[in-house]
């Protein structure tokens, strides 16, 4: 299974590839949302998972998340926001839209790989 992430940040993105393949996926990456919801549109069947950024050019992280959750093929896959925004208010829109959890940056690639495993219904294992 792969887990797609959407963010605008290379860095982030390497730091985040790492992670996924330390927790026994495939990582897929896209710099934003458009090439984001090109690439679920073609591997939908595969991706356990989409890692999202909120502050993106173009379409940001909740016009995604709003897309992704009406598509009967993606409405089913967990969302993990990840943003800079702390807001409450924001926080609450992205549950809204059907985020199923959220993780401000920066974060640990330690908290990263708990996030992902509560995302995908496992027990994180440290070692």
């Amino acid at each position: 299974m792969k887990i797609l992430t959407i963010d605008d940040s290379k860095t982030t993105r390497m730091m985040i590839r790492y992670v996924i393949e330390h927790v026994g996926y495939e990582a897929i990456e896209a710099e934003n949302g458009d090439e984001g919801l090109a690439a679920l549109a073609r591997h939908g069947d595969e991706v356990a998972l989409v890692l999202l950024d909120w502050h993106m050019p173009g379409r940001n992280g909740l016009e995604c998340l709003q897309v992704i959750r009406q598509n009967p093929d993606t409405c089913t896959i967990p969302v993990l926001m990840l943003t800079a925004e702390t807001h409450r208010e924001s926080v609450i829109a992205a549950v809204r839209l059907g985020a199923s959890n959220y993780l401000t940056k920066p974060f640990t690639p330690e908290l990263l790989a708990t996030k992902i495993t509560q995302c995908l219904g496992l027990a994180h294992d440290p070692s």
